[in-house]
């Protein structure tokens, strides 16, 4: 209601006062739940005869004095029923407005009742024997609204606490794993900004339970906490680092977190301390916030990503792409075991007694012929590893062109040859279905010649070498 009333008035003028107004009435109503109203009307199993009025000799007017009565009673229901269009968290207001209900079906067939009976006059008496009865359950009605009224208690307390850090906007109740969330998270490519090292961390607020934290810094939490401009500093602490220290990609492995705590992600705008927007708090328990966390991590580490060169981005190993391929429906466990099998088969290969080759296959770029003998299914990528052009010059010169007769004549000639190769990489897939990386070289050879010219005479050259093996001539 208040998030309503925040987004229907305007700041400058009329916020201010509806919010005054609103509170105004919040008071009044915990006074008014705190000292309920009687849930039905005193009614007396034996009333005395001078509280009832004569009726006439239609049945049809006993059955409107019955109905009267009970829209008389029903002031009470009226206002809980404005309680439940204010606010849904009420159990309390629904239990009594269906006990009204039922009272009221019950009281109708009774009027019903009368219209079935004779058609001659009707007496006090036959009211007040009828009246005897009736039977009304007060005592349980008033424990269930007893109840219902503490739980609305608890509610309203929680929600007070959570107005502390903004206005709150929840998660829709009932709601499972967003796996399409989980999907575009993980699958797709990432900026090497994305993949920047650090460590994953969570805070626990110390007031309001079952509300955790969930971020990513490059140094520590608790100089995280102590950083200025934070707003997570106010009540909380620390419950979870990264064990090991820093690993590269833990900005991705808090989005994946994020990504499978969506479904209870509770935003907070307005913030009392920045007037901003919060969207890293989740309404979990510690076990699932931290399972949550630890598979993130573990996903990341496994590695789940490798760099490409020639697009600049990062993106699933065929070791990450099998796991990602099978991690659908989603679910926490079924993501560990696929992580836990992708690190054990790793272990196995790394293990064998072809482990040395299998190592340089990688290096070198594990070409087709060596993968399809050792039969790998799956070659990693180092992401780190730069590729570099290597260039080697080669230079030839030639002696000057003089004619025979003039030692001054003639023209010089120099040739440099660029010699540049290049390696580049890419997947792909057997006829087996395994994996494999083929790597591609290729080789540019450039010549640049440079000539300088000199006088000439008679269409007769010297070509002569300065080398010592000697003097080579032509006439022509």
């Amino acid at each position: 209601m208040k998030r309503f009333i925040a987004l229907t008035h305007c700041t400058g003028r009329h916020l201010e006062d509806a919010l005054k107004a609103f509170n105004k009435w919040k008071a009044h109503r915990k006074a008014v739940v705190s000292n309920p109203l009687p849930m039905t009307p005193s009614r007396s199993a034996t009333p005395e005869a001078d509280l009832l009025e004569p009726l006439s000799d239609s049945s049809d007017e006993v059955s409107s004095i019955l109905v009267n009565e009970d829209s008389g009673d029903d002031d009470s229901g009226d206002y809980d029923s404005g309680d439940d269009d204010s606010e849904d968290d009420e159990p309390g207001d629904d239990d009594s407005e269906e006990d009204d209900s039922e009272e009221e079906d019950s009281e109708e067939e009774d009027s019903g009742d009368d219209d079935s009976g004779d058609d001659g006059p009707v007496f006090d008496s036959y009211v007040t024997e009828k009246m005897k009865n009736l039977k009304f359950d007060t005592s349980g009605q008033t424990i269930q609204a007893e109840t219902d009224n503490s739980c609305s208690d608890e509610a309203e307390a929680q929600s007070e606490k959570l107005e502390m850090l903004g206005v709150a906007h929840y998660p829709v109740k009932g709601m499972g794993y967003d796996a399409k969330k989980i999907y575009n998270t993980i699958r797709k490519p990432l900026h090497p900004n994305s993949m920047s090292g650090g460590i994953v961390y969570i805070l626990e607020h110390t007031e309001i339970s079952g509300l955790f934290k969930i971020g990513y810094t490059g140094r520590s939490a608790y100089k995280r906490l102590k950083q200025p401009g934070n707003c997570y500093h106010v009540k909380t602490r620390p419950i979870h680092e990264t064990e090991g220290g820093k690993f590269t990609g833990a900005h991705q492995a808090e989005r994946v977190a994020h990504a499978i705590l969506d479904h209870k992600r509770i935003r907070f705008y307005e913030c009392p301390h920045c007037v901003g927007y919060h969207k890293e708090w989740f309404l979990v328990s510690r076990k699932e916030a931290c399972s949550a966390v630890k598979l993130a991590e573990q996903w990341l580490k496994m590695p789940a990503y490798a760099l490409h060169q020639q697009e600049g981005e990062y993106k699933l190993t065929p070791n990450g792409d099998t796991a990602f391929q099978l991690m659908f429906p989603f679910s926490i466990p079924k993501m560990r075991a696929l992580i836990g099998k992708a690190g054990k088969s790793d272990n196995d290969s790394d293990s064998g007694p072809n482990a040395t080759s299998a190592a340089t296959a990688r290096k070198k770029g594990a070409n087709v012929s060596s993968a399809a003998k050792r039969k790998i299914p799956r070659i990693f990528v180092n992401g780190g590893e730069t590729i570099m052009p290597s260039v080697e010059f080669n230079l030839r010169e030639r002696s000057p062109v003089r004619g025979v007769g003039d030692k001054k004549a003639g023209f010089q000639i120099k040739i440099e040859e660029v010699c540049e190769r290049r390696e580049s990489r890419s997947r792909a897939t057997t006829p087996e279905g395994n994996f494999i990386i083929v790597s591609e070289q290729t080789t540019i050879r450039r010549r640049r010649v440079s000539v300088s010219n000199h006088e000439q005479n008679d269409g007769a050259f010297d070509l002569k070498d300065k080398r010592k093996r000697g003097t080579a001539a032509a006439k022509g």
